[in-house]
């Protein structure tokens, strides 16, 4: 079993979690950008990946490997904290 899955039985809607450890720098970017694109009012997966293709855009080639971003999943419930549904 997964912390995730402990923490949806612990009545948590939604998690994002990555799948493997990720270097700290790329997880600081794409948390920072995440939480940005979150209080647009979009859906948290659409956050996600719009967090994602953002590192991708501004980082340099060696960052650009899925290694720094793809391990970060979205999990439960991903309708908008704020705003529009």
């Amino acid at each position: 079993m997964s912390l995730a899955r402990a923490f949806a039985f612990g009545g948590v809607t939604a998690t994002v979690m990555s799948l493997w450890q990720v270097e700290d720098g790329a997880t600081r970017e794409l948390m920072v950008d995440f939480y940005k694109q979150l209080k647009t009012g979009i859906r948290k997966d659409d956050a996600l990946q719009q967090a994602k293709l953002t590192y991708l855009k501004n980082c340099d080639a060696l960052r650009s490997s899925p290694y720094f971003w793809a391990g970060f999943i979205a999990s439960g419930n991903m309708v908008p904290l704020f705003g529009r549904q």
